[in-house]
């Protein structure tokens, strides 16, 4: 008599396993009721947040703008070599403001 998981020969059978498409066949397209949500919820960010894109400096925000006199390439070094050059010593944060302002200046 075959025990559970045995054949009539007394050889275990491997377990079938179930019928799983694949995955690019499982893909199936949204519903527009999901691109109905994305949308508004865009709109929503963008109304929310319209009221700061043309707000000034707060709080310390003119402290992590790189000074005038450390924009120039002596100022890069100084921003390396000088811990006191910026109000904490990052010198590769303060090296990356130092490059965009030199990309962009003050218009961004």
């Amino acid at each position: 008599m075959p025990v559970a998981g045995e054949n009539e020969r007394g050889s275990a059978e491997a377990p079938s396993l179930p019928n799983v498409a694949s995955p690019s066949s499982a893909t199936a397209p949204l519903p527009p009721r999901f691109w109905l949500f994305v949308v508004a919820l865009s709109m929503a960010v963008l109304i929310v947040y319209q009221p700061v894109w043309n707000g000034g400096f707060i709080w310390d925000d003119a402290a992590h703008v790189t000074r005038p006199d450390l924009r120039s390439w002596q100022g890069l070094w100084s921003i390396w070599s000088t811990p006191g050059a910026t109000q904490q010593y990052y010198p590769l944060t303060h090296t990356f403001f130092w490059v965009q302002h030199r990309l962009w200046g003050d218009t961004l």
